[in-house]
């Protein structure tokens, strides 16, 4: 079977254990050598392997992924980044490998250094901001707990905290926290889903003052626990298994 066309940001979808090969081209007709960079905005794949021309008829092959060493990827940075060349005047061709136990997402595209650089710069600057701004809720959420030692803001701290994780992960950022405990990278995303859904639903509860001796308020309790236990326990079994939980915990919620 040959390669087909794919689009811009093509989704597969769970693929646990099978392997996608992507194929492109590229032709520099100028004089000096163009250096660009391979970008795949999607933190979340856990082996994708970028095989490059060695000029002698093999191939170079670097390597990135969430399961992959943080200390041995070419740019340390929160996207999936490989730098790769192409010689004045040449035409190659370039392979990518992904593998991985969450969606097979391929948004890819390139960058010269210079732009690659300067975004992500002023990427780092808004994002700054906003985790600035999270930083800010839970130090008042903490205050308002230490001050007033009511239940309500430690589950407000609690479930900002648990979202921060969410972030954390889906940005890119928890392999920096955790270089070297590749496993924690795909439970994260699900343990902190499973914290937050949980701190934000009983904090509706306690803001809105239900009755906690209606039945129909017990049974919803209990129904919220058995979620929580299946969103934070299930995903141990694979992020596919975690990923059908949160759907299915979304449903029922």
């Amino acid at each position: 079977a040959g390669y087909l066309p794919a689009s811009i940001a093509t989704n597969f979808g769970f693929d646990t254990g099978a392997a996608y090969w992507f194929r492109f081209r590229l032709h520099n007709p100028g004089s000096a050598q163009a250096d660009r960079i391979f970008v795949l905005d999607f933190p979340l794949l856990d082996h994708v392997a970028l095989y490059s021309p060695d000029g002698m008829g093999g191939f170079r092959i670097q390597r990135t992924g969430d399961n992959e060493s943080w200390q041995q990827r070419s740019l340390k940075v929160r996207r999936l980044a490989l730098p790769l060349e192409v010689p004045a005047g040449a035409t190659s061709v370039f392979l990518v490998r992904v593998e991985s136990t969450t969606p097979i997402v391929f948004p890819a595209w390139l960058q010269d250094e210079e732009a690659f650089w300067a975004g992500l710069s002023r990427e780092q600057f808004w994002q700054g901001m906003f985790y600035g701004a999270v930083a800010l809720l839970l130090s008042y959420g903490l205050f308002l707990y230490v001050s007033a030692r009511e239940r309500i803001f430690f589950l407000y701290v609690v479930a900002v905290l648990a979202t921060l994780f969410c972030l954390f992960s889906l940005d890119g950022f928890a392999f920096q926290l955790l270089p070297d405990t590749s496993a924690w990278q795909n439970y994260l995303l699900p343990l902190g889903v499973a914290l937050s859904t949980l701190a934000y639903l009983y904090f509706a509860l306690l803001y809105l003052r239900l009755d906690p001796a209606d039945p129909g308020r017990r049974r919803t309790r209990w129904l919220i626990r058995a979620c929580w236990l299946m969103l934070a326990v299930l995903p141990v079994l694979g992020p596919a298994v975690g990923g059908a939980v949160m759907l299915a915990q979304s449903v029922v919620v």
